[in-house]
Parts: C-alpha cells; sequence; structure tokens
C-alpha cells in the first residue's frame, strides 16, 4: 500500500497486525520514522520505474507514488541519491 496517500501508522498496524507502539520501535531500531520509512520507499521505486519506463514523464512517476509537486520530489530525489532523478535516463 505504499502508493496508497491515505497510508498511516495506524492503517499499516492493522494491516500487519501488530500495535503501533511496536510499529515505531522496529523503525527506531533501524533509524527511521514512519514518513521516512515510506518516502524511502517511494523514492526507490520512483528510482526503479524512472530505469524501467525511460519515456514516462518524471512527474507521471512522481505523481503515482504520492509526490503532487515535482520540485519537492526532484529535491528529496536529490537528496536521497545524490542526484537529480533526470540523470537516470541521461
Amino acid at each position: 500500500r505504499l502508493q496508497d496517500p491515505q497510508l498511516t501508522p495506524e492503517s499499516a498496524c492493522a494491516e500487519l497486525g501488530i500495535s503501533r507502539s511496536y510499529l515505531f520501535k522496529i523503525l527506531a531500531e533501524g533509524g527511521h520514522s514512519f514518513s521516512g520509512y515510506v518516502r524511502g520507499c517511494r523514492l526507490d521505486e520512483c528510482r526503479r520505474l524512472l530505469i524501467e519506463q525511460p519515456r514516462r514523464p518524471v512527474s507521471d512517476i512522481a505523481a503515482d507514488w504520492g509526490f503532487t509537486d515535482v520540485s519537492s520530489f526532484n529535491r528529496a530525489f536529490r537528496a536521497r541519491f545524490g542526484h537529480p532523478p533526470g540523470r537516470l535516463r541521461q
């Protein structure tokens, strides 16, 4: 459900059958917050799709994964991978 813009810690816990405190404990052990972990996973999927679907617009891929603003997506992508998303297509 990573593409679901309504994904919350509560909905994830309900699907996983675990408590909120246990979810946050697991994430904290890996140095993550819930939103940071989800954002990272979404960025990883965007990166994969940018490579696999080189003709598809960056904005479409970003929007499919919950990034409604392309400039904020570009900043987040650069922060995670060290380069802008367009570099994958060069």
